[in-house]
């Protein structure tokens, strides 16, 4: 089994190197830093590299589109995740979420840093040797959002017409809320779907005054 490496636009790339830094801490970063606790650990420029470490596209999934599924999905683009490494002890991660507005221009819309980033990216870069894959397949990965189930998840397609395609849900183990995906292993996409519908119509029918 591999994994075929994913490769952003050159544009997507020129604007979060560009624009990271106004998401870092320094004179050119973050001006009035806000934080509910205790201050998190924020990377100045210096640290950070303006080099892509890796890429990943983003969909994005609906409750409706899930309740309305036949076992496969068909979500939308959403943008493209790219990492930059952090010259800091222990090794991090900064990561930041890339959109294309309607003009066509790129835009740095998040950034994120910390040790669940840097988890995300080894899950990320380990994911040839994910059990339960094909080893006879090539896949090609992305990351699967669905906002209104609180789930984040790698969606692996392999190249082969008619093969399983694979969600490998982020976090796995005691980090993951929603039970039945707690499992180290990657699911099926109608695994999936079974486990989400009941929760996706659950959170349609409730009043908007509660939310989900």
């Amino acid at each position: 089994m591999s994994i075929i490496p994913s490769f952003a636009p050159t544009a997507a790339v020129t604007a979060f190197s560009a624009q990271l830094p106004a998401f870092l801490s320094g004179p050119a970063g973050i001006v009035n830093p806000a934080f509910i606790g205790e201050a998190p650990y924020i990377p100045n420029q210096d640290e950070v590299g303006t080099g892509v470490l890796a890429a990943v596209q983003v969909f994005s999934l609906s409750l409706k589109d899930v309740v309305n599924s036949t076992g496969t999905i068909s979500p939308t683009p959403a943008g493209w995740q790219l990492f930059a490494a952090v010259n800091s002890s222990p090794p991090q991660v900064v990561s930041g979420l890339a959109v294309q507005r309607h003009n066509g221009a790129w835009k740095l819309a998040s950034v994120a840093y910390g040790p669940l980033v840097r988890e995300q990216f080894d899950e990320f870069s380990e994911l040839s040797t994910l059990p339960g894959l094909s080893a006879t397949e090539a896949y090609e990965t992305f990351l699967l959002e669905i906002p209104g189930a609180n789930v984040r998840a790698f969606w692996l397609v392999p190249q082969k017409a008619g093969s399983t395609e694979f969600i490998r849900p982020l976090p796995h183990g005691n980090a993951q809320i929603v039970p039945a995906l707690k499992a180290p292993t990657a699911y099926p996409v109608q695994s999936l779907l079974a486990t989400l519908i009941p929760i996706a119509t659950a959170n349609l029918a409730m009043s908007a005054r509660y939310g989900a």
